[in-house]
């Protein structure tokens, strides 16, 4: 082996050790930092439900809207801007349920969905079908 190919023999080996690191390591960090947005979101949920519940008893009526800021804005809240879920409150009648989707592909054994309703109950879903919230 000249002097010139032991260096680049050294680099080569550096980048595969480097690259086999990072596919165990960056999925792992994905997963905590999403799982650590969905605590988030469960408590964005249950400080909205309890601004429900004061805009009922105020109002009469639960509050409805698919637009984050007029949640906010009609909710007396201040919540921070979210730019990863779709924030939407419904009110059919006398309840209330609202949710936050994930507005990009959640990983696959986590929810995409977390919604809490007028009972205070938090239910997390995943292609429509109920999985634990974690």
């Amino acid at each position: 082996m000249s002097i010139v190919q032991a260096p680049a023999a050294r680099i080569t080996a550096v980048a595969v050790i480097t690259g086999v690191f990072l596919v165990f390591i960056i999925p792992s960090y994905l997963h905590s930092t999403y799982q650590s947005r969905l605590k988030s979101v469960e408590n964005n949920l249950k400080i909205i439900a309890g601004a429900q519940e004061r805009f009922h008893k105020d109002r009469g009526v639960y509050f409805s809207s698919s637009d984050f800021s007029s949640i906010n804005a009609n909710l007396s809240l201040d919540i921070p801007a979210d730019n990863e879920f779709n924030y939407v409150c419904v009110s059919p009648g006398a309840s209330f349920l609202c949710f936050a989707s994930y507005m990009s592909a959640s990983p696959s054994d986590l929810p995409g969905k977390v919604s809490i309703d007028d009972q205070g109950r938090l239910t997390c879903a995943r292609n429509s079908a109920p999985v634990s919230c974690p």
